[in-house]
């Protein structure tokens, strides 16, 4: 494993003798370099395990499409500072290239944005540093107060971008030990994405798995819009048994009864219909998780789409259900319109795994960094 402090003499010894380039802050279309940024991001440094992939379109760079990056630097966002603690992050690598994508084709598979591999510029380098102490308005200083978020690179990256492409970073977070004290990174979130927003409601009920217990609960957390994600998930099902999950195109116009159920278990959803079908085991607790976000296509655009979903389970025999089967609620999601953002820069994050292949939300969005 890498160290920070073995980062810094490697950068030291094996690239002294090149110059710094100047500066560049992205996104340049609003001021960053001089302004703080109108939102905060509590990703990466303040989760356990993260992944974070931004892009900048050719729009942001000011007029730069190539250059040498020796240095990246982030800050902390202006007054939501709490008391300044010392944390440590085990493991940060930090990817750096371009893509032949842009803002508006990006989307919440963190794969799909590259059209070729990015450089790993740190790869699981130890950083410690201090949480936000600062509460003045106005922009920080990129790097931090002790200059640990101004990251020097072993080697330099050079960078070209492509007609139409995007500059990207990634950052990968994992053993990170704060979750609580403030560490939020200067963010932006485009107003854009608040405009013909996407929506999901819960409808029906789940039916009892016995004679005292609930039934089960599905729910779905995400942005519903195209280029976002969806996160199935789901509480009061019987522990360690398989569920089956269904996501359709249309309901029936009158539900289907489960026979012998009693209070009545309920389809909801059109099988015939079927967009994706997913088969996962509940926790110990009766928890459920649907396995990885489900991505939501950018093009063609699905604005507008309207989809369901619903589980089944099995149940152990008993009065109120000979039949075997213990359905859930379902939900309607409707997928809201393609948006038009005041710049161009593209967010896709995972909150909880610095391995993920898709992204928990995904957005227009992101960082205030400086590349030098």
């Amino acid at each position: 494993m890498q160290t920070l402090t073995l980062a810094i003499a490697c950068m030291l010894a094996a690239g002294s003798n090149l110059a710094p380039a100047q500066a560049l802050v992205l996104p340049s279309s609003l001021s960053a370099q001089t302004t703080e940024l109108a939102h905060s991001s509590f990703v990466p440094l303040m989760t356990a395990t993260s992944r974070l992939q931004v892009l900048y379109d050719e729009s942001e760079l000011a007029g730069r499409t190539q250059f040498l990056i020796q240095r990246v630097s982030v800050r902390y966002d202006g007054p939501t500072a709490s008391m300044a603690r010392a944390h440590v992050i085990a493991q940060l690598t930090m990817q750096l290239g371009v893509t032949g994508q842009s803002s508006a084709t990006a989307g919440s598979v963190f794969a799909g944005n590259l059209t070729q591999p990015l450089v790993t510029a740190l790869r699981d380098v130890r950083v410690n540093y201090m949480t936000d102490g600062n509460a003045m308005p106005g922009p920080e200083a990129f790097g931090g107060a002790n200059g640990e978020f101004t990251f020097l690179l072993p080697q330099p990256v050079s960078v070209a971008i492509p007609m139409g492409g995007a500059f990207v970073l990634d950052l990968a977070v994992d053993g990170n030990d704060n979750t609580s004290d403030s560490a939020q990174l200067d963010f932006f979130i485009d107003p854009a994405n608040l405009q013909n927003s996407g929506a999901a409601v819960t409808n029906g009920r789940g039916c009892p798995l016995g004679v005292t217990l609930p039934g089960p609960v599905l729910d779905t957390i995400g942005n519903y819009e195209p280029g976002g994600a969806i996160s199935i998930f789901g509480s009061s099902f019987a522990p360690n048994m398989p569920v089956g999950i269904v996501v359709t195109a249309q309901v029936f116009a009158s539900p289907l009864a489960f026979p012998s159920t009693s209070p009545t278990c309920w389809a909801y959803v059109d099988p015939s219909t079927t967009v994706l079908a997913l088969g996962t085991t509940s926790t110990a607790s009766g928890g459920v998780r649907g396995g990885d976000p489900l991505p939501i296509p950018k093009r063609p655009a699905p604005a507008g789409a309207v989809i369901y979903v619903q589980s089944v389970t099995p149940v152990t025999l008993f009065s109120g259900n000979g039949f075997g089967l213990a359905s859930s609620n379902y939900r309607t999601l409707l997928v809201g319109a393609l948006k038009v953002p005041t710049a161009g820069a593209w967010v896709a994050a995972s909150v909880s795994n610095a391995r993920a292949t898709v992204a928990s939300t995904a957005f227009y969005g992101g960082l205030a960094l400086r590349l030098e």
